[in-house]
């Protein structure tokens, strides 16, 4: 199969005819079985690609999507010679003019089983990379079509573990400034968030999970202080029928008047809820109120008694996901 490469020359201003280069053939000075086209010179070997509009005697601006240069690669199908199915292209980002001049590059490829030639991967005029996308909106994009189970992003070492480092510093070996995501090898299979020597999340192979420590003894294992989410709730003469948490783990009531605290919204398994009163005035937790949805009912202690507040008070709850209610674990008058 004979290989037909098409360059259009350009010399000393003449836009000169096309020239067929016939690899094989004495003209294209072949000089092994592996070479087609060789570039040789002192100075830098160079394929430039000059695009314009109009007409090679009055020429007219580039637009964008024009290509600047584009290299394509076709094939002989055992009937006929296919369209392009493989390429990269040089192509304009907008329209050009003395100042203006963007370009990106896009690079193609045909999947087997098929004639369609799609772009893989694209380098944005601004040096972004999408993989999967025309359109990169960070330094590096990639996009899954979700048509097959392969993963996003793979990362192989045949050392004992994994590493992503990235820093604000431009010295790469001041490794103090430096973060870390680390993934250990199946021997001791861990996941490892690190800012300089120090470990800031651990996931261990058992699936525990360490803040601030790498040797995790329970589900979640925190070295430091906790805070919770405050959610205020102003009352006066107020029922809660279903109360929206908001997301948060501590409700705090303040205001004046009677507060009857009788149903919680959102309840889920084993969730913990700290309640506390903080005005003076007199808050009920209502047991079993039929004012409130099953459930968002609130079960008190064994007495089944509502639990009174005469003034400042907390209760801490917890969500039973067996039988749906709110249980009061304990509280304090």
């Amino acid at each position: 199969m004979k290989k037909i490469i098409l360059f259009s020359l350009l010399a000393s201003s003449v836009f000169a005819q096309s020239v067929l280069i016939r690899p094989n053939k004495y003209e294209s000075q072949q000089s092994s079985s592996a070479d087609n086209i060789i570039l040789q010179s002192i100075l830098q070997p160079n394929i430039l690609g000059k695009k314009q509009n109009g007409t090679l005697t009055a020429p007219s601006a580039v637009l964008t999507n024009d290509d600047l240069l584009s290299i394509q690669a076709s094939g002989y199908n055992g009937t006929a010679f296919t369209g392009v199915r493989g390429s990269i292209r040089l192509e304009a980002s907008q329209n050009w003019n003395a100042t203006d001049n963007g370009s990106r590059i896009k690079f193609q490829t045909t999947a087997n089983g098929t004639t369609t030639n799609t772009t893989r991967m694209t380098i944005d005029n601004s040096g972004k990379i999408g993989i999967g996308t025309v359109s990169p909106t960070a330094k590096l994009q990639i996009e899954h079509d979700g048509t097959d189970t392969d993963p996003h992003l793979r990362i192989h070492t045949t050392s004992s573990y994994s590493r992503i480092a990235w820093s604000t510093n431009t010295n790469a070996n001041l490794w103090t400034a430096q973060s870390y995501l680390e993934s250990a090898s199946a021997a001791s299979n861990y996941w490892r968030l690190e800012y300089g020597a120090n470990t800031k999340l651990y996931l261990s192979g058992e699936g525990k999970l360490g803040i601030g420590s790498n040797a995790p003894q329970a589900k979640l294992d925190v070295d430091g202080d906790i805070i919770l989410g405050v959610l205020n709730k102003s009352n006066s003469n107020v029922t809660f029928n279903g109360l929206d948490r908001e997301g948060k783990s501590v409700i705090r009531f303040t205001g004046s008047g009677t507060l009857n605290l009788a149903g919680i919204a959102g309840g889920v398994d084993g969730m913990l809820l700290y309640v506390y009163n903080y005005s003076g005035s007199t808050m009920t937790i209502v047991h079993e109120s039929p004012l409130a949805t099953n459930e968002n009912q609130i079960w008190t202690l064994n007495s089944g008694a509502n639990i009174v507040f005469s003034g400042r008070g907390t209760a801490t709850l917890i969500y039973d996901g067996v039988n749906f209610k709110w249980r009061v674990l304990s509280y304090n008058n």
